[in-house]
């Protein structure tokens, strides 16, 4: 069993979604956000990094599909992927598997 696994699983995983607005699309806001939400003990079992990497990755997607050409956005994984980030970022204690933390860090450190 993973170290620390059982203790989660024995917690109550908290949830929020903080909508989709323009300021994401500004790494230092995003830490800022991210910072406040972790400070305020909203959600739990983040760094301020992790959470503002997943926070402006959203955002990235959200302005990036619609940019695409029409045949693109009208694929089933453009619309699952845009659908999902113009519901706003929904955070929650722990965050996401491993694979997507990857994929926001990598976003937002080199884009």
């Amino acid at each position: 069993m993973i170290k620390g696994y059982g203790e989660i699983m024995e917690k109550e995983i908290r949830n929020i979604n903080i909508g989709m607005k323009d300021e994401y699309g500004d790494k230092k806001r995003c830490l800022e956000i991210a910072t406040e939400i972790i400070e305020s003990g909203r959600i739990t079992g983040h760094t301020p990094l992790q959470m503002a990497a997943e926070i402006y990755s959203h955002h990235y997607v959200y302005v990036l599909i619609p940019k695409f050409p029409k045949f693109i956005r009208n694929t089933k994984i453009a619309k699952v992927m845009y659908n999902s980030c113009d519901n706003g970022v929904d955070l929650s204690d722990y965050g996401d598997p491993g694979w997507r933390k990857f994929i926001y860090y990598w976003v937002y450190k080199i884009l």
